[in-house]
């Protein structure tokens, strides 16, 4: 930290400093910038900004020694002597607990006993320089597999794929979390993934919706209603030169057409509910049994 222009160690590594011998500390950098300190014979990583990150345990009693104790002197001499002593307060109403990974607040007076702990055993978290790299290759894997494999799948595997996916990001980390104590961040290539996933979702949808608006456009007039459901749920169907098939086809006429549109010469409204009724009474058992109606001619 800096205090007063000038570069100071936080309390618990001053502390260790100053416990053995107030020796000097060196600093390690490599191409990415700092890459750690050694001080009291021990290594500390940090991240390029010069940052520790505490394996945190759970709260442990045998961390503290009442100040009480100490004072009327019936402490035991063997739980200090020999032990860096660190003073301050774990009562919650002077407002020095602080939050942490594990989901419960810790007075400020352990976490740094904790910290030096982390620096005497080795057992800080690490967070390389090359970890952000790796979170932008992991990025980058995960929306080049949704680009690729997303628009040619259906809708119920897309979704299992990506939520399978979305697992491997987030067992990885944890993975590299449990074996080697290394942070990847997965979040962000989880939420990159899951955004691609709903974007090539929508445009698969909106690109199908405007495929089946051309195919009832194109069909709807001269096919039947189940016939043009089929080409719009399968377009695949749709072949340039069409297929053999046997079928059944049927020429109707009216007989005497001619004489009965001049017995209704003074009514054409007349004629023409005539025809509806003609030409309803037909179609209706042709679409039924799925036919085609290719076309009406000579109708008025």
């Amino acid at each position: 930290m800096l205090v007063r222009d000038k570069i100071r160690f936080a309390l618990s590594a001053e502390l260790l400093r100053a416990a053995t011998g107030g020796e000097s500390f060196a600093i390690k950098t490599n191409e990415a910038g700092l890459e750690g300190i050694k001080l009291a014979g021990n290594f500390i990583g940090t991240d390029a900004a010069g940052n520790v990150w505490p394996y945190f345990s759970s709260t442990k009693q045998e961390r503290f020694v009442s100040a009480g104790l100490i004072l009327n002197g019936s402490v035991n001499p063997a739980k200090i002597n020999g032990h860096m002593i660190l003073v301050g307060t774990s009562v919650a109403g002077l407002e020095d607990f602080r939050a942490t990974p594990l989901g419960q607040p810790m007075p400020g007076v352990e976490i740094h006993a904790q910290i030096i702990e982390n620096i005497l055993t080795g057992e800080f978290l690490k967070r390389p320089s090359i970890s952000l790299l790796i979170e932008v290759l992991l990025t980058l894997f995960a929306g080049l597999l949704v680009i690729s494999f997303g628009p040619n799948l259906s809708g119920l595997k897309s979704l299992v794929g990506v939520a399978a996916l979305v697992m491997s990001l987030f067992a990885y980390s944890w993975w590299r979390f449990v074996s080697n104590q290394v942070l990847l961040d997965a979040t962000y290539p989880v939420l990159v993934t899951i955004l691609l996933f709903i974007l090539t979702l929508t445009a698969s949808y909106i690109r199908e919706e405007r495929q089946k608006r051309r195919i009832r456009g194109a069909f709807g007039q001269y096919l039947s209603p189940e016939l043009v459901d089929q080409l719009t749920e399968f377009p695949e169907k749709l072949i340039l030169g069409g297929e053999t098939r046997e079928l059944s086809i049927l020429f109707s006429d009216i007989r005497g057409f001619t004489t009965i549109s001049e017995d209704f010469r003074d009514d054409p409204t007349g004629l023409t509910k005539l025809m509806n009724s003609i030409l309803t009474k037909l179609s209706k058992p042709i679409l039924k049994h799925n036919g085609t109606i290719d076309k009406y001619l000579g109708t008025l």
